[in-house]
């Protein structure tokens, strides 16, 4: 298994079950966005890996928040 199929597996984990807090999401976002930020010079592929995945968990918080505040999905406007 690469590098990239072990992040999109773990945020798949993630977000198959994921944690009550959302910042502990974000938290996880924030973390790979820094991970990208690392090794985008020596492996630009896993670094855009890194960035599509930490914007599923972003996403995933905005369409979560936005049901809980009632307001339409932020993801279909």
């Amino acid at each position: 298994m690469t590098f990239a199929e072990e992040i999109e597996l773990l945020v798949d984990i993630v977000l198959g079950d994921p944690p009550t807090d959302n910042a502990d999401i974000l938290a996880g976002a924030t973390a790979l966005e820094r991970d990208a930020d690392e090794m985008e010079e020596a492996c630009p592929a896993d670094a855009k890996v890194a960035r599509v995945q930490a914007r599923r968990l972003r996403d995933f918080v905005a369409t979560r928040q936005a049901r809980m505040d009632g307001t339409p999905d932020p993801l279909l406007h």
